[in-house]
């Protein structure tokens, strides 16, 4: 099994309680792909349908504050192999009471990452050791103010800092790169009564809350410096006046984790059929085969089997689900992902009674709904609505129309989720 490097796609991330762990970006994998013949099913629903999770979003800035320190606090010791770091420094506002110049200015925003003496950091971590450069970066106060929002299971936070807590954030190579960046264009123009102002520390970040993962970090903090300026030379007849330039500097944080991924979550074979998972385990890249150790097991070898390349054979037709189950034994952890394999005569289409319909508001209807062919093995059919504030939709395909609008209401088949939908129209 050879070792190559690949970003880690991960599934998803972080459940707001007070546990948050670790980021995923990728390591090392070995990709165990093999030539296969399988019933691969088309037209299925949108898995983002049938993983409506609750959304619990930090009330108080301390809970805010708790959510990002366990993030991180966990993530240190759960597993991190490697993390990198990329600082880049932009010029985010010019303000100045001249229009004129504030005209010639505008040429300065932008990213001036050359000007720094450090712009990125890559770090290897032994999996279990000490991470406290990482951790060293966490708030020791709560936020003066924080926001968050959900997006299909994706946590997003931002806690902002007024400048009494700032100082603690503001590095020398900021400033060095700063009055660096103000030296270089001192041709242009010259400047008296000048002043360094920290400004607000933001940390910014993203979590799923599926996987109880966070997903990426970033920390902001600016300055403004102020000045009065008169431009030289050519430029002299534009004038002077007083100016401030915010400068905002951006640390990225990214990270590495060892684990496992399977590449398919269900996976559809005849019988006698056979395929092979794709399997990525995320290691240290420089360790031996013999290092770590995989593990192929299925709940129901009389199904299907599998073996140590991650080949699936079918057995026979079955109308339950075999689990196939891939460990991960590394470092003393064991992690695990695995797959649902169907050994069955495949559903290949779902049809409806009706395609398009009209209700009033409060009004209820039934739908009805066919797998076939008629020979499928599993027929069982299931309905959900795309928007739940225009119409539910129970299993069997009872609707109430709530208000007025348009929704789809999805017929699928409980096996390979080949789909159908019916377009409501409700009106008052």
């Amino acid at each position: 099994m050879k070792l190559t490097e690949k970003k880690l796609n991960v599934k998803s991330i972080i459940l707001i309680t007070l546990i948050l762990p670790v980021l995923v970006i990728g390591l090392s994998s070995a990709a165990i792909i093999i030539t296969a013949r399988s019933v691969q099913p088309q037209d299925t629903l949108d898995m983002k349908l049938l993983t409506k999770s609750e959304q619990i979003l930090p009330e108080t800035n301390e809970e805010a504050l708790s959510v990002l320190d366990s993030s991180l606090s966990l993530s240190a010791r759960s597993g991190i192999l490697r993390y990198e770091k990329i600082t880049a420094a932009e010029i985010t506002e010019i303000v100045s009471s001249n229009a004129s110049l504030q005209k010639v200015l505008s040429f300065m925003k932008g990213s001036f990452t050359s000007d720094m003496t450090s712009d990125s950091e890559d770090i290897t971590v032994k999996y279990g050791e000490d991470t406290s450069t990482l951790t060293s970066i966490l708030p020791g106060s709560t936020p003066d103010s924080f926001t968050s929002s959900f997006s299909e299971d994706i946590l997003n936070a931002t806690l902002c800092y007024e400048k009494a807590f700032s100082n603690m954030f503001f590095t020398k190579e900021d400033t060095d790169a700063i009055k660096l960046f103000i030296k270089e264009n001192e041709t242009v123009f010259s400047a008296i009564n000048e002043k360094l102002t920290p400004g607000e520390v933001k940390f910014i970040f993203s979590a799923d809350t599926k996987n109880e993962h966070i997903l990426s970090l970033e920390l902001q903090r600016s300055y403004t410096y102020s000045a009065h300026i008169a431009f030289k030379n050519t430029l002299s007849s534009i004038g002077s006046s007083e100016i401030s330039i915010v400068f905002t500097f951006k640390d990225s944080y990214s990270f590495s984790y060892a684990g496992i991924d399977i590449g398919e979550d269900i996976m559809t074979l005849s019988e006698d059929g056979y395929d092979t998972l794709t399997v990525t385990p995320f290691v240290e890249s420089d360790i031996g085969n013999d290092e770590f150790s995989l593990t192929f097991i299925s709940s129901d070898e009389s199904i299907a089997t599998v073996d140590e390349n991650g080949q699936v054979t079918a057995i026979r037709e079955s109308t339950a689900p075999v689990k196939i189950t891939i460990v991960l034994d590394y470092l003393g952890r064991k992690f695990s992902d695995s797959c649902l394999v169907y050994v069955v005569t495949p559903v290949e289409k779902v049809t409806l009674s009706e395609t398009e319909i009209t209700l009033k508001a409060g009004e209820s209807h039934s739908l009805n709904a066919t797998a076939g062919p008629d020979d499928a093995t599993i027929k069982a059919v299931n309905f959900i609505t795309d928007d739940e504030s225009i119409l539910t939709a129970s299993k069997s395909g009872e609707i109430k129309a709530l208000k007025p609008g348009t929704a789809k209401v999805y017929a699928y088949s409980e096996q390979g989720l080949i789909c159908s939908y019916c377009t409501v129209t409700v009106t008052e």
